[in-house]
């Protein structure tokens, strides 16, 4: 997760991956009100009214944000973001604290993450990992274990939708 807002992370299987889950503080250090600037990004949802309906009922969190003061300012952190509801197995590690910007990095994105209700290294019981067939098992801990973790419906992933 690089920066953000209201990124929620669930039901899903890090396995054999590297870093399971990776999180920086990159919008305090990009966004910005140059103008014309790519990461001017309270000019760009200016143009769309975003305070104003179908967008601030649409994206309600979107047009609490703040257009000036400290509040503004808090506001280029990341914020609402979970990390729930997930299983890893044999990755390098489970989360992964970033420092973009370097070499003046801003660590510390971690805080912003509720993190919560996940396994960060079991085997999830593949049906057949050979045949690449990623669907869990019955027994899998992920079922067991962690309270409403949902089966990923790989019939509906693909190009056909």
């Amino acid at each position: 997760m690089g920066g953000g807002r209201d990124n929620c992370i669930e039901n899903n299987v890090f396995a054999k991956c590297g870093g399971a889950f990776y999180a920086d503080r990159r919008g305090v250090c990009n966004i910005n009100e140059t103008p014309n600037d790519l990461h001017n990004l309270l000019a760009k949802i200016q143009l769309y009214n975003y305070q104003s309906s179908p967008w601030s009922t649409a994206y309600p969190n979107l047009a609490a944000i703040p257009t000036s003061g400290q509040g503004y300012i808090d506001a280029k952190n990341p914020g609402n973001d979970t990390l729930q509801k997930n299983i890893g197995w044999q990755n390098s590690s489970w989360t992964i604290e970033g420092s973009y910007c370097s070499p003046n990095g801003l660590s510390g994105a971690l805080a912003y993450v509720s993190i919560s209700n996940n396994i960060s290294n079991q085997a999830p019981y593949f049906l057949d990992e050979t045949k690449r067939n990623l669907k869990l098992q019955s027994n899998s801990p992920a079922y067991l274990n962690i309270s409403g973790f949902q089966n990923t419906n790989f019939e509906f992933i693909g190009l056909e939708y």
